[in-house]
Parts: structure tokens; C-alpha cells; sequence
């Protein structure tokens, strides 16, 4: 037994140390060790790519599915606005009863006359916190309108159907049976209302005003005013005169305006049914009408849209009640809008496409962005709910971060974000990848 042990001692003894070192055991430790740390971090890479990819595809693609209310009802009243409208991926047709919208939008990819993404071009419903709805119906040529709450939309969902007024909370649908398109392919209805004109809600969402026409004897119009609860259309002759709103005391009132060689030369507020008229105290530079002009909330001032010979737009507010100059907007330069003048309060807004080369969905008096839009958007023209504008600006993490800016990056953060994880994701495997590939490197 002790002649064996010396031989294999005198083997051992024999072999070099660089076959059998001393410290392999703690080498192979610290090899075990580096590969498990290896493996951890490779997890937790795969692992935050993961939730990057999770978050950055919910932050870029709206909702399929609209989220069940966790209410018995929907909510009654809105509870603000967007301060930015991002590019929505994927829109969803209107739901049965979404509650309050915030404003209705109109997207449009081309000119009026030539639209390049007809899938694309209509009138939407955007929330409080910028989530749209497509309108159903022929609205790129019958304009749809939005009660003052934000909780009734009056609209054609076609060409040959009545007017409809839509609730928003509980899902009824009231039909204005004697008003229709004048763009019917069918048997005209007794009133009609034509293409681009806006209807005007009173203040308290009772009552619609519309210009018609008779369908059989064109000419023979005026004003019609709908009861919004039964759908009994009024007609109030007025001739050329345009809707303007509701006075403080229910009364209907309407715009009366004369131009001469392309200025405007005089502007009343009309209630037709007293036949009381209060003249504005126009401006010597008042300029072009703008084809606009809005009645407040409160009923006690009037926002007239003009425009300059150079195209800059301007915003006259007057007292209803005598009819004086109380307030004038700077010119907004290389401004374009389709849409009335909102109101916050007493404050006019001017719903644009874009003003002095920014992009802009609705701008103050000053020209100061109130809400922006993602370009991709091709927004043409936007309506507010006073009440939304009213209850102030809705904050969310990209309304705190960029506010109104209209920056390249403040519309792409979600899809560079996405596509950083993505590299991210791409580095860490291929790292983990080339560790497991290595050769052993003898020492």
C-alpha cells in the first residue's frame, strides 16, 4: 500500500502545474459566479425591454376595446379638456352612450374637393383626455354639432335621413322628422338644411337653431329651432339672416350683416320674433366679415370673426345690450379656420388648422395655443363644449411635460421610446449571446 501511495505521488509530482493549477477550484467558482450574473442580467433585460415594448405599444396604439364604465351610468357631466390631441393608430366608431365628449373634430387628408384618404376624412369625438370616436354618417358634407354640456350631438348619419339629436349619457336617439339633407338622393323632406352650415345651441341644451330652406320651393327659408326632447322643428322666418344663438331670456337671435365692395359695413343682432335689432359699433378697420359670429355662454356678448385684406384673422367682442366695441384680438397671421368662435367664459377662442406657422387646434384671443394637434391628424376645423372649455384643461403626463408645445419630438416620444427599448433589447441579447459563444481562454 505505501509502495502505491509513492508512485502516484511521484506521478502527481510529475505532472506540470499548468495542467492541474492550484486555484482551479476558486477559478471555477468565479467562472460559475460570472455566468450566473450573466444569466440575472439577461433576465432583467428581456424582462425591462418587455415592459418598455408593453407600455410603449399601450401609449401608442389607443384602445381596441372602449373601457367599461365602472359606473352604473356613464358620467353626467365633462370634466375638462385635452391640451394636446395625439395621432390616434386605430379609431373606434362612436359607442351607444360614451358620456360627455369634450369637442368634436374634423380630419380631412386633402381639399375640400379632393380627398386623398376618404377612410380617414369625417367628424370625430374627442374626450377629455384626447381619446377620438368616429361619427357615423355622411358628416363630411352635413356638419355635425355639440350641445354646450358636451352630452348631445346633433347630426345626419346619412344623406337621406332626418336630423338626429344623439344622447351621449343615456344612449337615446331623438329624429327631427320634417328636416333633412339638401343633398338627398330621395324625396326631399319639408325643411332642409344645407352643406357646411352650423347649428347653434341655447346655453341650457333645450333648444337647436339651423338655417333651412323649404325642400319643394327653395328660397322660402329662415331659421328653424328644434326642441331637442320631442324633435318638433319651428321654422322662424328671417330671411338671409344667420343663427347667432339664444338671449339670455330664451329668445332666439340672429346675425344680420351688410357688406359693401368686400368690407363690412354694418352688423345688427336681430330677435326676430320681437323684432328688436341692436347695431354693433363696428371698427373703421374692421375689415372682411368672416363669415362667424357667436353668442357667450351668459348671453350678454357677441364674438364677430373678421378678416384682414393680407388674410390675418381678428376677434371683436361686443356688449350685446348696446352693442359697443368691448374687445379686440391681435391679428392672427397665417391662420386658417372653418369652425365658429368657442368661448371660455366670456373669453373668445378661435378654433384654427394652424396660426403664424404653428400648429394649433384652438388658440385665445392673443394667439396663444389652448390646444395643439399632432399634424397627422389633418385637423380642418374643431367644435368645443363651453362647459368642457369652462372647466379647464385635463392633466395628464404629456399635457405636464410638453404642455402646448408643438415640437416634432412632443408628438414622436412613444414611438422613439418603443424603438429605444427595442435596440435596447437588441444589445442585450446579442451581448448575452456573444458571452455564451466565447472560447475558454486557457491561462
Amino acid at each position: 500500500m505505501s509502495d502505491l501511495r509513492n508512485r502516484l505521488d511521484d506521478l502527481l509530482a510529475a505532472v506540470p502545474t499548468h495542467v492541474v493549477p492550484d486555484d482551479l477550484a476558486a477559478r471555477a467558482r468565479s467562472a460559475g459566479v460570472r455566468r450566473r450574473r450573466v444569466r440575472r442580467a439577461g433576465v432583467v433585460a428581456a424582462a425591462a425591454v418587455a415592459v418598455l415594448v408593453a407600455l410603449g405599444a399601450v401609449a401608442a396604439l389607443p384602445r381596441l376595446v372602449p373601457v367599461a364604465p365602472t359606473r352604473l351610468l356613464p358620467v353626467q357631466s365633462i370634466e375638462g379638456y385635452p391640451v394636446r390631441i395625439d395621432y390616434p393608430y386605430l379609431t373606434r366608431a362612436l359607442p351607444r352612450r360614451p358620456g360627455p365628449v369634450a369637442g368634436l373634430l374634423e380630419r380631412a387628408t386633402g381639399p375640400v374637393d379632393h380627398n386623398l384618404r376618404p377612410d380617414v376624412n369625417g367628424w370625430y369625438a374627442v374626450t377629455a383626455d384626447g381619446h377620438q370616436w368616429r361619427l357615423p354618417g355622411e358628416q363630411s358634407e352635413m356638419r355635425p354639432s355639440l350641445s354646450p354640456d358636451g352630452t348631445k350631438i346633433a347630426l345626419f348619419t346619412s344623406l337621406d335621413t332626418p336630423m338626429v339629436i344623439r344622447d351621449l349619457v343615456t344612449g337615446e336617439v331623438t329624429a327631427v322628422p320634417d328636416l333633412g339633407s339638401s343633398m338627398a338622393e330621395g324625396e326631399l323632406r319639408p325643411w332642409v338644411t344645407f352643406p357646411g352650415e352650423f347649428s347653434v345651441w341655447s346655453a341650457d341644451g333645450r333648444h337647436v337653431a339651423v338655417m333651412v330652406d323649404r325642400g319643394s320651393a327653395a328660397g322660402t327659408g329662415g331659421i328653424g329651432v328644434i326642441d331637442v326632447a320631442t324633435g318638433r322643428l319651428r321654422v322662424v322666418p328671417v330671411g338671409v339672416q344667420s343663427p347667432l344663438g339664444f338671449g339670455p331670456d330664451g329668445q332666439l337671435l340672429t346675425m344680420d350683416s351688410r357688406s359693401v365692395d368686400g368690407e363690412l359695413a354694418s352688423v345688427a343682432v336681430v330677435a326676430p320674433e320681437t323684432n328688436r335689432r341692436t347695431s354693433l359699433v363696428l371698427p373703421n378697420d374692421v375689415g372682411q366679415g368672416g363669415g362667424d359670429a357667436r353668442l357667450s355662454p351668459d348671453g350678454t356678448q357677441v364674438a364677430l370673426l373678421t378678416k384682414t385684406d393680407a388674410g390675418s384673422l381678428r376677434i371683436l367682442r361686443f356688449d350685446l345690450a348696446s352693442g359697443a366695441l368691448v374687445a379686440s384680438s391681435g391679428r392672427l397671421s397665417r391662420a386658417f379656420t372653418g369652425c365658429p368662435v368657442a368661448f371660455d367664459g366670456s373669453q373668445a377662442l378661435l378654433p384654427v388648422s394652424f396660426v403664424e406657422g404653428r400648429t394649433a387646434s384652438l388658440v385665445a384671443e392673443d394667439g396663444t395655443p389652448v390646444v395643439v394637434a399632432d399634424e397627422r391628424n389633418d385637423l380642418r376645423c374643431s367644435q368645443w363644449a363651453s362647459d368642457a372649455l369652462t372647466a379647464g384643461p385635463t392633466d395628464n403626463l404629456t399635457s405636464t411635460l410638453f404642455g402646448t408645445s408643438a415640437a416634432w419630438g412632443t408628438w414622436w416620444w412613444r414611438e422613439m421610446a418603443l424603438g429605444a427599448a427595442v435596440l435596447a433589447g437588441l444589445g442585450a441579447w446579442w451581448r448575452l449571446r456573444r458571452r455564451r459563444t466565447r472560447p475558454a481562454v486557457a491561462p
